[in-house]
C-alpha cells in the first residue's frame, strides 16, 4: 500500500446507515437496501493498493488499528481507498485509527 497526502473533494458518497462494521460487504449490504445517505466528503489521504490479497486484507478487518489512518480529523475529512488506481471507498475515521464510517463512491 502506498499512502499519499493530498486533498480531494467528492459528492454524492454513500454512508450506510451503519458504522463500525467489520468489513466492507456490510457496508455495500446497507447501500444496496438504499439505507444510506448522500455526503459530500473533502479527502486528506490517499491509500493506493495494487496487490490484491493487501486489498482483501485490509477491506475485510476494517476495525483494525492502522497508522495509515492515524491523524485524520472529523466527519468532514477521509481517505480514499483505491485499488489498481480506482477510488473504491471512503473511509472517516473521526480521529480514531480504524475505518469508524465507510463511503461508497459510485
Amino acid at each position: 500500500m502506498r499512502v499519499i497526502k493530498e486533498i480531494v473533494k467528492l459528492e454524492n458518497v454513500k454512508f450506510a446507515h451503519l458504522s463500525k462494521a467489520e468489513n466492507l460487504k456490510e457496508y455495500i449490504k446497507e447501500c444496496d437496501k438504499n439505507n444510506y445517505n448522500l455526503e459530500s466528503i473533502t479527502s486528506i489521504r490517499s491509500l493506493y493498493f495494487t496487490d490484491k490479497s493487501a486489498y482483501q486484507d485490509f477491506t475485510n478487518n476494517l476495525l483494525l488499528d492502522r497508522d495509515c489512518l492515524e491523524n485524520i480529523g472529523g466527519f468532514d475529512e477521509a481517505a480514499i481507498v483505491y485499488f489498481n488506481n480506482e477510488p473504491q471507498f471512503v473511509i472517516v475515521t473521526e480521529g480514531y485509527s480504524y475505518a469508524r464510517y465507510i463511503g461508497l463512491i459510485n
